[in-house]
């Protein structure tokens, strides 16, 4: 018998509210958690970046919600980071607990999971980048600002197509990092959950001297955290590494 397939999920299952066209998250997060940890994604249907597809996409959440409870899940997570910025923070706050009230399961979004990370590691002036569209990077730049961070500099791929995020090579990703960092901030923000800056994540720490965070690397944590599983998972950065205290 197989021990590494046997009991699957043993401690612990998340739930993931996914955009249609992510491909990156369920094998990242499979590739960096500790073994006895499954991940049970619904998808909810989306082909663009703009804040029209992104409204668009609210539409199939209760149908994903239901799909996703019906697997028992023991936390439930809204993975995208600019769904949650296009609602804002109270109506997002308001989703997560409409879910949890009729689950019964702990819910949260990578957007909460953002902010409570910039938080634990002490970030209050950013640099953000991201694949997104002027008009996100725009948004997103304000939602920040707007709850209590200093916004340094805010830059954007300005990729139109869903599929097109998820293309970008790590090494890409790498050097428009660099050539966007700015030495008056003191964290670096990569957003958007179909993006796969996590190969570069510790170079990136090494060379700017601060912490990295992305909506991977937040979303994994508070799934961690929520589940009670605190082993250290290194070279993708210190909140992985240094932070996976339960909550």
């Amino acid at each position: 018998m197989n021990s590494d397939i046997s009991r699957l999920g043993w401690r612990g299952k998340a739930g993931l509210i996914l955009p249609s066209a992510n491909t990156v998250t369920e094998p990242v997060f499979y590739a960096l958690s500790p073994p006895g940890v499954s991940f049970h994604a619904s998808r909810t249907f989306i082909t663009g970046t703009a804040v029209e597809d992104i409204i668009a996409m609210e539409k199939d959440k209760e149908r994903a919600v239901k799909e996703l409870a019906s697997t028992k899940p023991d936390c439930i997570v809204d993975c995208c980071t600019a769904s949650g910025i296009v609602r804002g923070l109270k109506e997002d706050q308001a989703f997560t607990e409409e879910v949890e009230k009729k689950t019964a399961i702990r819910t949260t979004s990578t957007l909460q999971l953002i902010l409570q990370a910039l938080r634990t590691l002490g970030i209050t002036r950013l640099v953000m980048t991201s694949p997104y569209p002027e008009a996100m990077d725009r948004l997103e730049g304000s939602f920040f600002q707007e709850n209590g961070f200093s916004i340094i500099r805010t830059r954007g791929l300005n990729l139109k197509e869903a599929t097109q995020l998820a293309q970008v090579p790590s090494d890409e990703i790498y050097r428009f990092c660099l050539e966007t960092w700015d030495e008056r901030a003191n964290g670096l923000l990569i957003s958007c959950m179909n993006f796969n800056p996590m190969p570069v994540i510790q170079a990136l720490e090494e060379a700017l001297h601060v912490p990295v965070v992305t909506s991977n690397t937040v979303t994994l944590w508070g799934i961690l955290r929520l589940l009670g599983v605190a082993e250290p998972i290194q070279g993708y950065g210190r909140l992985l590494s240094d932070c996976l205290q339960p909550s």
